[in-house]
Order: structure tokens, then sequence, then C-alpha cells
């Protein structure tokens, strides 16, 4: 046993570090503004007194089905709201742990919880009452009822996925390559059903108030330092290439990507593939880095949605290369207290986004590596 193994088993059963981290997160939690869960609370008190929400002081940027989500916490006083709020997204990160490193003990699987919660991007999100744990959370119950085959199930956490954040849609495709098309049609129902039933209860157009807000946020691209997608660097770099063609050339990537270990096997091995417990293990990943790409806004407390593509390259991919993942994991996971004095320096200024992309890389690698180990016979 190395010496670095034995430190880090030494750490791992000792009390302190564990305790450190509890003492660190809970003076987090107590220094904590919930701005945006604030917000959330002003657009939906500003619906249940008859106004429109999109018009807010503070107004709601999500589908119009997100009402469903906060009006519970808006019938509560603020101080239970905000601790119920922040004690459920804390439970959410521990069950995506739980799910991520289901091998772990309980012990183990809270130790992880609590490492997580020292990320700049999870403790910000944490510290400002953002709804990302509920939509990290969703999104491995999505991958879980899909490789499970429950395909109702599936299809209820992707709509509620979307209705928290537009930009997962894209596992439409993920759904449409493993020919889930029973998810797709039940996440569609889900998503009309909520969003249009949400206008019975008002007398204003929320699903067109909500397509207004996003075009705008659309045209308006912003391209300050927290915004780390792809789109906003090339903005920032004033290139000229339009948004919705390279959108179009990393879906594709995705695709061929996501295909192309079954062009290696024969029917039999395919067959055996598509009746396992969790198949296509290395797309899922995939898809939800495609995603923080792709997205016109990908603000850095939405990075720690990277957390299941670096459990699979360390913990499923044979002989992952520790450098360039704890590479993009720093690049990723970076926060720059005072980024104007590198505004000039995309290399530095857009470091996550270059995080985003060589994660990107070592994903798609892998899928070529788990093609070889399946050689047509």
């Amino acid at each position: 046993m190395s010496l670095l193994s034995a430190l880090l088993r030494r750490m791992f059963n000792s009390p302190i570090l564990p305790l450190f981290l509890g003492i660190r997160t809970l003076l987090q939690i107590y220094s904590s503004t919930l701005l945006d869960f604030s917000m959330y609370l002003t657009a939906t008190k500003f619906f249940l007194q008859g106004g429109n929400p999109y018009l807010a002081v503070t107004p709601q940027v999500y589908p119009p089905a997100f009402l469903y989500i906060m009006i519970p916490f808006a019938l509560l006083p603020i101080t239970i709201a905000q601790v119920l709020w922040t004690s459920l997204s804390i439970l959410s990160l521990f069950f995506s742990i739980r799910l991520l490193l289901p091998k772990f003990n309980l012990r183990g699987q809270i130790f992880f919880a609590l490492l997580a919660l020292q990320l700049f991007p999870i403790k910000y999100a944490l510290a400002q009452g953002q709804i990302n744990f509920f939509v990290l959370l969703g999104f491995l119950l999505f991958y879980h009822f899909t490789s499970s085959k429950i395909n109702l199930k599936a299809a209820f956490s992707l709509a509620t996925i979307i209705i928290m954040k537009l930009n997962p849609i894209i596992l439409f495709i993920y759904l449409g390559i493993q020919k889930k098309f029973r998810a797709i049609y039940y996440t569609l129902a889900t998503l009309i059903i909520l969003n249009i039933s949400i206008d019975l209860f008002t007398t204003h157009d929320l699903t067109f108030s909500f397509a207004q807000i996003t075009l705008f946020r659309s045209v308006h691209l912003p391209l300050e330092y927290y915004n780390q997608s792809l789109p906003a660097l090339l903005g920032r770099l004033n290139l000229s290439t339009p948004t919705t063609f390279i959108s179009l050339t990393i879906l594709s990537l995705t695709t061929i990507a996501s295909f192309r270990p079954y062009r290696h096997l024969d029917q039999a091995q395919r067959v055996e593939r598509s009746q396992s417990n969790r198949p296509h293990s290395y797309s899922f990943p995939l898809f939800l880095t495609t995603i923080l790409l792709l997205s016109p806004i990908t603000w850095q407390h939405y990075l720690f949605w990277t957390l299941p593509a670096f459990t699979y390259l360390v913990t499923q991919t044979k002989k992952p290369n520790i450098y360039l993942i704890t590479l993009s994991f720093s690049l990723i996971n970076l926060n720059l207290k005072n980024p104007q004095p590198f505004e000039n320096f995309q290399l530095i200024y857009s470091h996550a986004t270059l995080g985003l992309i060589l994660l990107y890389i070592l994903l798609i690698r892998s899928t070529s590596k788990s093609a070889v180990k399946h050689p047509s016979q």
C-alpha cells in the first residue's frame, strides 16, 4: 500500500475530518442568503396575489409548472420555508451521492457528500438556495428508471427536471437513441398537462409569457464570467459562427459517440447489452456534459451536474487517465474571486468551459475503449 493510500484511508476512518467538514458546512448554511430561493418565492407570491409571475419584481424564468413546486413553500412562514428548502437540498445531494456510489457504505456516502459540499459550485448553490440539487437528483432518478425500464417513472422524472430547468430537454435525444419512445410520449404528455393546467388558476397566459422571456434570454446571451457555456465563450471571442450550427455539431458528435460501441457488437452481444440492467452507462454522463456545454446559460453553480460524469470516469472505466480527469475537475470547480484582470485571457477566464470540453473528450474516449472490449466475431 502506498503512502498516499494509507494517508487517505487514515483520513477516511478518522472522525476528525468528517466533523470538520460538517461544522464548516453548518457555518456556510448559517451565513447563506438564499437569494435565488427568495426570488422564487417573490414571483410565486405575486402569482398567488393574482399577478403574472413573469412580470414580478424578480420574475420567474422557469416554465409555468414550476409554480406547483414553489406554491407549498410560499404558503409557509419564510423562516420555515428556508429551513425546509435547505434541508431538502442537502438531502437531495446525499441521495444523489447514494445513487452515484452504491457500493460505499452509509458512512462513506456521508463523507463524500460532505466533501462535495466544499466544492464551489455546490456550496454556492446551497448558499443561494438554488434549485440545482433537485435537478441533479432528478437526473439520476431518470437514469435509474430508464435503466430499469420503468418508463412512466422515467418520464415523470424528466418532466419534473424540465419544469425546473429547460435545457435538459436534450435528453429526449437520449431516449430516442435508446428507442424509449413510450417514455418520450409520457414525458410530453406530463409537460403539457402540468403547464396548461396552471393556466386554469389565472387569467394570464403564462405559457406565452414564458416563451417571451425564454426568447429574450436566448437572444441576449449573458457573456459575464459566471456563464461558462460554450456559446458564452464564443460570444466573448466575438466569433460569428452561429450557435445553432455548433449545437447541432456537438449533438451529432454526442449521438455518434453513443452509437459507436455498438458497431463492433454482433447480434447476440447487442441483445445481451440491451437486456442488461444498466445500458448505455457511458452515454448518460456524456449527455449531461453536452447539456452544460450547449446551453446558452451555464452558470457556475450548474457545474456540479458533472458529478455523474466524473464518477463514471473514475469508477467504471479501465485505466482512467487520472491526470486529465483531475485537470478537468479542477478547471470546472475553480472560481476566480476577481475575474476582471483575466477578461482578455479566455484560457483563464473561460476555465470551466475548457474543463467541460476536456471532460467531453474524455467521455468520448471512454466510449471508444468500451467498443474495443467487444470486437466483432
